[in-house]
């Protein structure tokens, strides 16, 4: 058999460009699976949607919050039902991972452990809850584990973070110079990509005028206090500084894949690219520009040996979500600040 130049040129080519670009990790997201408060049983499509997700063959699944339908502020059920949360939890979610030998890496919400006092209970069992399983994967630094910590996998940095009541992050100066230092470690340096994720969002991306009311409602529920121009010491400038190259948000409950660029005359434009999370159970919301309800489904992240990151949504059902169908660009608060879908060329 002859083996003519060209066919070795294209073999080349062929070894060399699955070792640059290959897959280092698929990362599977899920986020806001609960049902109607005290629920403790979960929608059919969303146990058909974690079919789908285990599908995927993910090597790492991360959650974004609001796992159990908690936040029970006047203490209407016993301690007992929010304990039947977590069981149905682990048995109709935690234990396929398990089964499937996938990892699974939480962050908190706003209705497994919100940080106002009078939740305190939730917040404790929360805890209880998930130090009896955390993931196994190279923990960096656990001393506030299962609340905030940081971990690699295959080579990527993640922070978990205490993201659960809106305006400032939890704890605030606390935790957030704990994650400037985590950010400079040897190993976050050293990481192919940074990878931050919470609950509660920096910015709004719903439609204000159904999600809004004098001044109250899911609109305003972001980390306004944490956003650069409102605080140039705050968490967004932070990502900036420290390069983080993904942050990923839940507690919205529409998808968006986008980046908040910050563009002033004579400076080179910052940016910080950040995924808004579908919920996978009840209260769909409308994403700002569009007339019809985010779509319920998750998102797979796969971040390339390059350090190059590519993101896609899916239905519950298992099909692609069309980002060209997803508004162009978001009009956020900030003068300097433009929030665009993150495949436009936005320069």
């Amino acid at each position: 058999m002859k083996f003519y130049p060209f066919f070795w040129k294209c073999l080349i080519f062929a070894a060399l460009h699955c070792s640059a670009f290959g897959d280092s990790l698929k990362l599977v997201v899920i986020s806001d699976l609960n049902g109607r408060l005290g629920s403790t049983d979960y929608r059919e499509s969303v146990l058909r949607g974690m079919d789908r997700v285990l599908e995927k063959k993910p090597d790492l699944v991360i959650g974004t919050g609001d796992y159990v339908a908690g936040e029970d502020i006047s203490h209407k059920y016993p301690l007992s039902r929010l304990e039947a949360m977590w069981d149905s939890f682990e048995r109709n979610i935690l234990q396929r991972f398990f089964t499937a030998g996938v990892e699974f890496a939480p962050s908190p919400g706003n209705h497994d452990a919100s940080g106002y006092a009078v939740m305190q209970r939730e917040r404790d069992l929360y805890q209880s809850f998930w130090n009896q399983k955390a993931p196994r994967v190279q923990l960096i630094d656990q001393r506030f584990y299962p609340f905030y910590y940081s971990y690699v996998v295959n080579n990527v940095f993640f922070i978990s973070m205490d993201s659960v009541t809106p305006f400032r992050i939890h704890h605030g100066d606390l935790q957030r110079d704990w994650i400037r230092q985590q950010l400079q470690s040897p190993q976050a340096q050293r990481a192919t990509a940074r990878i931050v994720y919470g609950h509660v969002p920096l910015y709004p991306l719903l439609n204000k005028g159904k999600h809004s009311h004098n001044g109250r409602g899911k609109y305003y529920e972001v980390l306004n206090k944490e956003q650069w121009e409102e605080n140039p010491n705050g968490l967004e400038k932070l990502f900036l500084d420290e390069g983080v190259d993904l942050a990923i948000f839940g507690h919205s409950h529409a998808f968006f894949p986008g980046k908040v660029i910050h563009r002033r005359e004579g400076r080179q434009d910052r940016v910080l690219r950040i995924l808004s999370m579908p919920c996978m159970g009840s209260g769909a919301r409308y994403l700002s520009g569009q007339t019809g309800r985010s779509k319920t489904g998750f998102a797979v992240v796969k971040v390339h040996s390059n350090g190059n990151i590519f993101v896609q949504g899916y239905l519950l059902s298992g099909e692609v979500l069309d980002h060209r169908a997803l508004p162009e660009r978001i009009v956020v608060p900030g003068q300097h600040n433009r929030y665009y879908r993150d495949d436009l060329n936005w320069q």
